[in-house]
């Protein structure tokens, strides 16, 4: 879903930005001329309206859901089973062995690889990623590929949250578009430490069926 050059210029001045179209892109590091073609176009992508936020110091979570089509970023109340596919289940693990005093407090553990099939696996409820695929008008194949590369485009991830009625900002941030404070306002060791015994109990037995591959990266690591 790209947004229209109108709604984009009223944004930037809502924004108070009070500079030449070169001059934002020179702060976001965007292309000229690149942008300059999404306005000329009417599809101004969301990528663009992120970077500027980002630049001028305002949260990209909630200037892009000013617009039309993203209003849902700011619709759900997060669950459990949002956030959880976000993390390895190794290092929600060590979490509680942490707590338990059986481990150090450093982590090893990096954000999962395959973040974004686990948030979409976590949350199907019962829905083939056939089906799904089908929905978004994809072939299963790249389908798998887009989620196994965390590289699905907005537009379908906000689809995909719409299919499954979830919110799409941990597939945002599964992906890459979003950074984790953005979206939640808090580090990822942070929101883990937030957690209590059972919530951290529930989010191993939510990401169980990934700690094959997980052990098996930290091994090869």
């Amino acid at each position: 879903m790209n947004i229209q050059a109108p709604a984009f210029n009223q944004w930037l001045e809502a924004l108070g930005i009070d500079a030449t179209l070169q001059e934002i892109c020179t702060k976001a590091g965007l292309g000229l001329s690149t942008v300059s073609e999404q306005r000329s176009g009417n599809r101004i992508t969301p990528k663009t309206v992120i970077a500027i936020s980002r630049a001028y110091g305002a949260n990209p979570v909630r200037q892009l859901a000013t617009f039309e089509g993203y209003e849902t970023l700011q619709k759900y109340d997060l669950a459990l089973s949002d956030i959880a596919p976000l993390y390895s289940v190794l290092e929600v693990i060590h979490q509680s062995f942490i707590r338990q005093g059986k481990a150090l407090p450093a982590t090893p553990f990096d954000a999962p690889e395959a973040a974004l099939k686990q948030w979409v696996h976590v949350n199907q409820r019962g829905l083939a990623q056939k089906v799904l695929a089908q929905h978004l008008g994809m072939q299963p194949s790249n389908f798998s590929h887009h989620m196994l590369s965390n590289s699905m485009p907005v537009h379908r991830i906000m689809k995909i949250s719409t299919i499954l009625d979830i919110s799409p900002l941990p597939g945002l941030v599964a992906a890459g578009y979003l950074t984790f404070e953005e979206a939640f306002g808090s580090s990822r060791g942070q929101y883990l430490d937030g957690l209590n015994d059972k919530e951290l109990l529930e989010a191993v037995e939510l990401l169980m069926s990934f700690l094959h591959s997980d052990v098996q990266r930290f091994m090869s690591s």
